[in-house]
């Protein structure tokens, strides 16, 4: 399927739990690097559901999502960029709109 919005983020965290989180999204249709102790992730997607689907499952295995977790959507037309921020998804608009 083919999505209009791709959502792009990163993690921060010890390298082995990384490794192994990147295992388990990558069936879940998420592109995913490591980088140091940094997981870059791509998914084709709104933010709203990747959020819903990530949280629960980065919590659950002792991440603070609210410190460690970044997520940025990018729309085709690019006027409304949503960015997952400090817990929270914020729209950012641009100026002019």
């Amino acid at each position: 399927m083919d999505y209009l919005s791709q959502v792009k983020g990163n993690l921060q965290g010890e390298r082995g739990k990384l490794v192994e989180l990147s295992s388990q999204l990558r069936p879940l249709g998420y592109d995913t690097t490591i980088i140091g102790n940094q997981l870059e992730l791509t998914k084709g997607a709104q933010i709203e559901s990747v959020v819903n689907e990530l949280v629960p499952l980065l919590e659950k295995k002792g991440w603070n999502t609210a410190d460690q977790l970044k997520l940025e959507e990018y729309g085709p037309e690019e006027t409304v960029r949503n960015v997952y921020d400090r817990g929270r998804i914020v729209r950012e608009f641009p100026r002019g709109v």
